[in-house]
């Protein structure tokens, strides 16, 4: 190769890479621009999820709270009575309260009194009594701070058969 052609060649190699480089000091802000969009893009994405399982939690929660709501209405004049079986914790209650109805013929609201095991009360009535905890006896109460879960203990220990020491 000639001298001439070289210095041509590295005239036309240096002009190609000055070319290059001021095009990629035009696009490279450009590119990161694009980059911290997509990321934005993504980040977005999360939080709508993020949203969206809040979203559904608190109409969850709200609809429980109505649910319990309408379950402590639904009952009053609730009180508990037991028979000994020895152990305190081994006694056996029975919930006594009056219920809303409805009279089936006129569809107004009536009370009716009714009776359940405290072994195996339903979710409402066990909601409504939890909400009054004063009227659970002092045995129960006795089990543990938290209404409920003095009431699971005594659960437990009627299931065992035997109060644990």
């Amino acid at each position: 190769m000639r001298p001439f052609s070289r210095l041509q060649l590295n005239i036309m190699t240096t002009k190609a890479i000055d070319a290059i480089q001021a095009e990629l000091s035009t696009v490279k802000p450009l590119a990161d621009q694009l980059r911290a969009m997509q990321a934005a893009v993504a980040r977005e994405a999360v939080l709508l999820r993020k949203l969206a399982q809040l979203d559904a939690e608190q109409i969850e929660a709200d609809r429980a709270s109505a649910r319990k709501a309408a379950a402590i209405s639904r009952f009053r004049d609730i009180r508990i009575t037991g028979t000994r079986e020895g152990s305190p914790r081994m006694d056996s209650y029975t919930i006594h309260y009056n219920e809303r109805s409805a009279d089936l013929l006129t569809m107004k609201p009536v009370w009716t009194t009714g009776q359940q095991s405290l072994r195996s009360p339903t979710p409402e009535l066990l909601v409504a009594v939890l909400a009054e905890p004063s009227v659970l006896p002092s045995a129960i109460r006795a089990l543990d701070a938290d209404p409920g879960t003095a009431v699971r203990i005594y659960w437990a220990d009627k299931d065992r058969g035997y109060v644990r020491g």
